[in-house]
């Protein structure tokens, strides 16, 4: 009965001592591999900051993680049979988790592929890969130019790429994902900046969803409003990606949604406007060599959509491939915000072993339709971009050339009386212009007159520039009779930061806003608020504006010693009928201010009150001040009857700032002068003889 027991125990000691790599063997052979890849310092260090080794089957490493420094990492397989080196990227860190779903299907391959050696006793002769060896020169293809990654998008499939995908509750951020397959085609066609507008219509049953329809001949695809990056509300992107999921039949989740057919091709020439010529080949059909069919794409500047499935074929993932560095390792953009995007071997990891690389596919010949449609579409005139991303390009597309005589100009302006921007973050992703008197200027302002902050002919390696501004403005003039092959660049605003994180407040008393000034708040905002002054016998949270999304974004007010909900607050008040006071007995409150991720408004003006620093036993508010928020003067209404009183004012940390006696008359107002006072909140305490009473008023 113990057999089964000894089996196992066999099965780990078989793994332990065969071909099992040992840490001390794993930096040699990445520092000889990362030396040996194209464009490297051969002769600069490789530094390792960590190896995480990343089990298979019985608990047992099928390979090691290793993050380098200052940044990049390699993926090493834990056994000698196999090719040493399974993935690696040149930027970001292997944290082990917030894998793409791609990425984990890549990996997983890689995986099976190697416990089948562990697992499998006929594959267990299996002599070590020659690249183990001191001696091995890892530069495959010496031959061939490597081609950098050239799609320079980086987008997602949650919040704000989904908002057009149908409403599920179950998601966490209120929708379905976009899907990968979607991804990667809305990635490539960004590249290529087709089409303007779809053909056609199509319709399908969405089972939980509903029928989920779309006109693709009457959308416009506004690839200005659509940025390399997108961390804001972008329904042009939205909508294309939605559109290219319903041409897919995609089968929508609140985890994931997925193409359980191969309809991608079809759905880019039938809808998308593109060649006849765009077809699939698989892997594990094809006479085509692989490494060629990928190269011969790559080298044309032509992305490719690549997509593995796994056996038995029960779902795929897709992905962009979009550079080589040699015959082995291929550049995939796996559409998860560039999250381990890198390269991945895609040959046999080992001879006579598994073969991993089956059920793969790609789309070929994919370009846009220059038999029946104008493609390119150059640029011309003036372009406003007016979203807090976006991009341009002198319209030529990536495999064509500008026209002498362009004349363009983009004025990148996306701040409105809602939202406030700081600066504009301008990236040209490629310049290439065929002569010196074909010019891009690039202006602090909107413009000519405003400072130069940059200009550009000749070619250029991707730049990047800072606005001092809300706003940008880009010409580009081609004087010259040789054209070039053009520019694209894209853009994200800097917006000032309102309330954040979580944050203390100890002064007696003081303002409190959701930080937005004249603008609205943002989107998906969580801010805390912890007020608790020391020796504080109460707190009172007194509010004088408050405006919100209803339902969705709210203002929440607990005692904070006891947990106690004191109230809660959404919606549009009336600015003279405000949401009423609410009091923290215990002298401590926190104060949540949740906001949803679409619609806002002004947000919230409140000050908070304590009894630190003024006497006890006061009469609050019984005199009327007015108006409250002031500017150089407020009213006071007398309560106490006629006869001589002395006004004391406090300010928002408690400190004793003026004080006057004044002959009050029941019948009429006092005047006090506020013009010298700084913007804050203010207390008024009133004595007249044995009586006392406070108010408070807002400086503004």
């Amino acid at each position: 009965m113990r057999l089964p027991y000894i089996a196992f125990l066999l099965l780990l000691s078989i793994v332990a001592t065969g071909q099992q790599v040992q840490i001390n063997e794993i930096e040699p052979v990445v520092g000889r591999f990362m030396q040996s890849r194209p464009g490297r310092n051969h002769n600069a260090p490789v530094l390792i900051d960590d190896i995480t080794p990343v089990n298979g089957e019985h608990g047992v490493p099928v390979w090691y993680a290793i993050n380098l420094i200052p940044e990049g990492w390699v993926v090493v397989a834990a056994r000698k049979e196999a090719f040493p080196v399974l993935a690696y990227s040149y930027s970001g860190r292997y944290t082990g988790r917030n894998f793409p779903a791609a990425f984990t299907a890549w990996m997983g391959q890689y995986a099976g592929a190697i416990s089948s050696i562990q697992r499998d006793a006929d594959h267990r002769h299996l002599p070590a890969h020659k690249a183990w060896l001191a001696t091995h020169d890892f530069r495959l293809g010496k031959d061939l130019t490597p081609v950098d990654p050239f799609v320079n998008s980086q987008w997602d499939q949650g919040w704000p790429y989904n908002e057009a995908c149908p409403a599920d509750e179950a998601s966490g951020d209120g929708r379905c994902p976009t899907g990968c397959v979607p991804t990667a085609l809305a990635q490539i066609m960004y590249y290529y900046r087709w089409p303007v507008t779809g053909t056609g219509t199509y319709t399908y049953n969405a089972g939980d969803y509903g029928i989920l329809s779309a006109d693709f001949s009457t959308d416009v695809y506004d690839w200005n409003s659509m940025g390399a990056t997108i961390k804001h509300s972008s329904p042009s992107a939205a909508n294309l990606l939605s559109h290219l999921g319903i041409s897919c039949d995609l089968v929508y989740g609140p985890n994931g949604s997925g193409m359980y057919n191969h309809k991608a091709a079809y759905s880019l020439k039938t809808y998308f406007k593109y060649g006849q010529e765009t077809a699939y080949v698989f892997r594990d059909s094809t006479s085509l060599d692989w490494d060629s069919l990928l190269i011969t794409h790559l080298d044309r500047r032509m992305p490719v959509y690549y997509a593995g499935w796994s056996v038995p074929n029960v779902n795929g993932h897709a992905f962009v491939c979009d550079g080589y560095q040699d015959t082995a390792f291929f550049h995939f953009n796996f559409g998860w915000s560039g999250s381990y995007d890198g390269y991945f071997n895609i040959n046999e990891l080992f001879v006579g072993g598994n073969n991993f690389n089956l059920s793969q596919e790609v789309i070929v010949n994919c370009y846009p339709d220059t038999v029946n449609y104008d493609y390119p579409i150059l640029c011309s005139g003036d372009h406003v971009l007016n979203l807090f991303e976006g991009s341009g390009s002198d319209g030529s597309a990536p495999l064509e050339n500008y026209l002498p005589g362009s004349s363009c100009n983009w004025l990148i302006d996306p701040q409105t009386d809602e939202d406030s921007v700081s600066s504009i973050n301008l990236r040209f992703h490629r310049i290439e212009s065929g002569s010196e008197s074909d010019v891009i200027t690039v202006f602090d302002g909107r413009t000519t007159e405003a400072p130069v902050l940059a200009t550009y002919s000749g070619l250029h390696d991707p730049v990047s520039l800072v606005s001092t501004g809300n706003a940008m403005l880009i010409t580009f003039s081609a004087g010259g009779e040789t054209p070039g092959n053009g520019f694209d660049f894209s853009y994200q605003s800097t917006l000032p930061s309102w309330c954040s994180g979580s944050k203390t407040l100890t002064e007696p008393s003081g303002l409190l806003t959701d930080g937005s000034g004249r603008f609205s708040y943002y989107n998906g905002s969580r801010c805390i608020w912890k007020i608790q002054p020391p020796d504080a016998g109460s707190v009172t949270l007194f509010f004088d504006e408050f405006s919100t999304e209803p339902v969705n974004d709210f203002l929440r007010v607990l005692d904070l010693g006891t947990g106690e909900l004191l109230g809660e607050y959404s919606g549009v008040y009336d600015p003279l009928l405000p949401p009423a006071p609410l009091t923290a007995s215990g002298g401590k409150m926190m104060i949540l201010f949740s906001t949803g991720e679409t619609g806002r408004g002004a947000g919230f003006k409140a000050h908070w009150e304590t009894n630190v620093g003024v006497p006890d036993r006061i009469a609050e508010n019984l005199w009327s001040v007015w108006p409250n928020p002031c500017h150089d003067e407020i009213n006071v209404s007398p309560r106490f009857g006629s006869g001589k009183v002395s006004i004391d004012l406090y300010n928002q940390t408690g400190q004793h700032v003026a004080c006057w006696m004044k002959e009050a008359d029941s019948g009429s107002a006092l005047r006090i002068n506020t013009s010298n006072l700084t913007p804050g909140c203010y207390q008024l305490i009133f004595r007249q003889g044995d009586r006392m009473a406070r108010s408070r008023f807002v400086k503004r």
